[in-house]
């Protein structure tokens, strides 16, 4: 469509395209208002979806932690109730392991008591003080097993090193002739004592002495046996010969439960990943269903009135450019240069804008005074 010459309009095109351009700037306005708008409604929109989602998530965490603390609640109470019958299981059987040992080991026992008064008797024949009827007497002065041997080598240590430093560290002079002195009277101390019981019990008593080890002999023979069968019966995975199988009936029911307990707890969080959880999504989620449709329906509405103003931005902007600008140029379409062309024309009685505009541009390339 053809526009008419507008330099051949007069003052009421001029005021024509005045009210266009403010109109046009009317639209411009209200598109930077609608665009102000939009973005505050996405924005609000935005922060309101992120803290729904926060409290989903919230909601969501305190679901599961609730469905775990439950199981753990039931487990726990079951472990406990595992331990206490383990405890009072273990508690009999020990009690039950000791009666066996003593039971199958009772004539060893009577046979090591039997041999410990054989002991006793050869002391009370020789007239031997019972002073001398003590381990550390038969290991020390008459040795025959590798604890015996280790005895002697502990007290040889502690006479004739412990002692004898001990007393020059703490004593005496840090002298070299004090520590001869001190090794010579330690040795001659115990070295004399050792000779001197040796002389008045191995030597006075020689087949006392023989007796004595070859009992001792037997005694640790004795107790070998007994140490071999307690370990036997303490190995023994047999435990039905206890009688425990009421307990340990128990013992299993209570494992069961709590493997049952736990493979609950497996499926209660499968359902809940699976089932549950897109449930207490929507459940929270609906409780702000109006809120968010509102916030959305500010945002399209604020997007459409945009776009609508920016339409007639757009149609009065083609329509001045299309209308005007080609005919007045782009630096005659502002208010102060209409209204300019405007006083010319009532002030000069000019008849079209062609003339108003010559006399304008005249005047601005007027040189001046």
């Amino acid at each position: 469509m053809e526009h008419e010459n507008v330099l051949s309009g007069g003052v009421e095109t001029l005021y024509t395209m005045k009210e266009n351009l403010s109109e046009l700037e009317g639209y411009k306005g209200s598109s930077k208002e609608w665009s102000f708008k939009e973005e505050q409604a996405e924005e609000q929109l935005e922060e309101r979806q992120k803290a729904i989602t926060d409290e989903v998530g919230a909601v969501l965490r305190k679901r599961r932690q609730e469905v775990e603390a439950s199981f753990e609640e039931q487990m726990n109470e079951t472990k406990t109730r595992l331990k206490k019958v383990k405890s009072k299981k273990e508690k009999q059987l020990g009690k039950k392991v000791s009666e066996r040992i003593e039971e199958e080991t009772a004539d060893l026992t009577k046979e090591g008591v039997r041999l410990k008064q054989d002991l006793k008797a050869i002391f009370q024949k020789n007239h031997i003080s019972r002073v001398f009827n003590h381990k550390w007497f038969h290991a020390v002065f008459m040795p025959c097993s590798l604890k015996d041997f280790s005895i002697l080598l502990i007290t040889v240590l502690i006479l004739f090193l412990a002692i004898p430093v001990g007393i020059y560290q703490f004593l005496l002079p840090a002298k070299t002739l004090y520590l001869v002195l001190d090794y010579f009277v330690t040795i001659l101390v115990f070295g004399g004592l050792y000779i001197l019981i040796n002389k008045k019990i191995k030597e006075n008593h020689t087949e006392a002495i023989i007796d004595m080890k070859a009992i001792r002999q037997k005694m640790a023979k004795n107790h070998k046996k007994i140490r071999a069968m307690a370990k036997g019966i303490r190995k023994d995975k047999d435990e039905s010969v206890y009688g425990l199988d009421e307990i340990t009936g128990e013992i299993r029911q209570l494992e069961d439960e709590l493997n049952h307990l736990m493979e609950e707890k497996k499926n209660a969080l499968v359902e809940f990943e699976s089932t549950t959880k897109a449930a207490v999504s929507e459940e929270v989620k609906s409780r702000y269903e109006e809120e968010m449709k509102g916030l959305q329906s500010k945002v399209k509405e604020a997007h459409e009135e945009q776009r609508k103003a920016a339409e007639k931005v757009k149609e009065f902007s083609l329509e001045i450019t299309n209308r005007y600008e080609s005919y007045l140029g782009k630096d005659m379409l502002t208010n102060v240069a209409i209204d300019r062309l405007i006083e010319i024309m009532k002030e000069q009685n000019v008849t079209n804008i062609a003339e108003a505009l010559n006399i304008y541009r005249a005047d601005l390339n007027k040189p001046m005074e």
